[in-house]
């Protein structure tokens, strides 16, 4: 890569995170932009049925915001896709995790979501809650439980994901070839 090259480069990832950038001040306040891909299994638990499981794939949007060591929140805006023939369908998500940092990288928190969206024939609208762990900025693992009201009949579901935010990985990939 040329020299003309990295400094392009640089000033586009400078750009991405300006204003809300991983730069840190000394009290542990940072904040940086998610775009975030999760997939995975849904396991349907209807009452008095047989689980159901099926394919998830999450898209989501949002920011790490570090409040001070060693509290951050992670707002986020998504799109859910479940692929189970009789229960799924398209629904999109709101909501905001509180997380604990055990250190640089590593956190665990809470992340409730209001959930809306297409499942199965109907329309349900309800919550899902989420036990969530990032491990370096960029990777996660998610186990949750999602309740809809489905045209008046609740609906329950557990989901497993496993996600990766890409910007911190389009990230260090890009400071790893500027290196050549």
């Amino acid at each position: 890569m040329t020299i003309l090259g990295r400094i392009a480069c640089l000033l586009a990832v400078g750009a991405l995170v300006s204003g809300v950038g991983p730069a840190r001040a000394g009290d542990g306040s940072y904040g940086f932009p998610v775009f975030r891909l999760g997939l995975g299994p849904g396991f349907y638990l209807p009452a008095g049925g047989e689980t159901r499981t099926d394919f998830e794939l999450d898209l989501a949007v949002g920011a790490r915001v570090g409040l001070g060591k060693p509290f951050a929140l992670k707002p986020e805006a998504g799109y859910t896709y479940s692929a189970d023939d009789v229960f799924g369908g398209h629904r999109g998500t709101l909501g905001m995790a509180v997380m604990v940092m055990i250190n640089d990288g590593f956190g665990v928190g809470w992340m409730p979501r209001f959930v809306i969206g297409s499942s199965g024939e109907g329309t349900g609208i309800g919550v899902r809650n989420s036990l969530v762990v990032d491990i370096l900025f960029a990777f996660n693992i998610e186990v949750s439980h999602e309740w809809l009201s489905v045209d008046g009949h609740g609906q329950h579901q557990a989901r497993l994901m496993l996600g990766i935010d890409f910007l911190p990985v389009f990230a260090a990939i890009l400071f790893a070839n500027m290196t050549d």
